[in-house]
């Protein structure tokens, strides 16, 4: 128990170190004006990978400072650069990494600015998800689907936003959308329904789709539904998830194991290790899965992962043992 307590608390510190020196390795990542921000996006985009794999990781840090100062300086200065930036796309994967960061340093004011890059095509379907994240926005997107009502693209992402404000007048539409759509964009549209859905009629259609995307041969469909039925129908589904223990993909499994955390008393962790006996699931996934229990019932299984070659197991197996070590009561004493 010794190594265990000896772990455990130099994680503690490690977990620590961000939080006490936050603003001295921000100190370099600073912009208060436009043209500071435009010189680090034009960057992002440079054609030397290492300019540019520092330029993003100056990008995000800018980012972090505005969330944890809430400086207005810098929301303007991001705002400002960030948002007329993204229209020019000459890089889609990296314009749709600023975009990821809209919600955070945009609000209510900047929403116009931000329809008007729902033109641009490529880039169309993370904007619209964007401004369906930024508080308030709610009557910018009732008011374009009302005008574009006879011309809608990324319907998907029209529903996200939809389901993301909460938009009830849409129900009737969702529902219509559903018709000749793709699997993945019935998804954002189940997900919407589920939210602004106000009838059985309209539940019974969620679940119908559901259970179809649940037998999806698409990983991401499948868990979809997986999410979908649980949901709906809370710990009846706790079955369903056992069967997907045994799935051939880990992000499939991963899933079924974080749907189970609500329901998982001492009986499901019982009937989850024996599918670990049989090899359907992996220790480590199990691993990770206890320490977002907080369950202490299996920590000789747990300790063996510290000695396992790959460093990914073995940080995930250190970060699980932090958790049920701080929280299942457990006392370290030397032996």
């Amino acid at each position: 128990m010794k190594t265990l307590r000896n772990i455990t608390i130099v994680f503690a510190m490690m977990a620590m170190i961000p939080l006490q020196v936050f603003a001295q390795k921000n100190e370099g990542y600073i912009c208060y004006d436009t043209d500071c921000m435009f010189k680090v996006l034009t960057k992002m985009i440079s054609q030397d990978d290492a300019e540019a794999a520092e330029a993003i990781v100056e990008f995000s840090q800018i980012v972090d400072n505005y969330r944890f100062t809430g400086d207005g300086r810098i929301r303007e200065a991001l705002v400002n650069s960030a948002v007329p930036f993204a229209g020019k796309f000459s890089n889609v994967e990296i314009m749709s990494y600023v975009i990821s960061y809209f919600p955070t340093f945009c609000n209510e004011r900047d929403i116009e600015e931000l329809m008007r890059l729902v033109e641009h095509e490529r880039i169309a379907d993370q904007v619209i998800r964007a401004i369906g994240d930024i508080h308030n926005s709610k009557d910018y997107v009732l008011k374009y689907l009302v005008k574009n009502s006879n011309d809608i693209k990324y319907k998907g992402a029209w529903a996200y936003a939809i389901g993301k404000q909460h938009i009830t007048d849409m129900e009737d539409t969702l529902i219509s959308w559903l018709k000749g759509d793709d699997d993945m964009t019935k998804v954002d549209i189940y997900n919407a329904l589920l939210v602004v859905g106000s009838n059985d009629k309209t539940t019974a259609i969620v679940r119908k789709g559901a259970k179809k995307l649940n037998k999806s041969k698409n990983w991401y469909c499948k868990i979809a539904g997986m999410r979908l039925l649980v949901a709906l129908d809370g710990e009846k589904m706790m079955p369903e998830l056992y069967k997907a223990l045994k799935n051939k993909n880990s992000d499939v499994r991963k899933e079924a194991l974080k749907l189970m955390e609500p329901y998982a008393n001492q009986e499901v962790v019982d009937k989850v290790m024996k599918l670990t006996a049989k090899k359907t699931v992996s220790n480590i996934e199990v691993v990770e899965w206890l320490g977002n229990i907080k369950n202490d019932s299996q920590m000789p299984l747990v300790i063996r992962q510290l000695s396992s070659k790959d460093k990914t197991a073995v940080g995930t197996t250190i970060r699980a043992i932090f958790k049920i070590y701080n929280t299942a009561g457990v006392k370290c004493v030397d032996t």
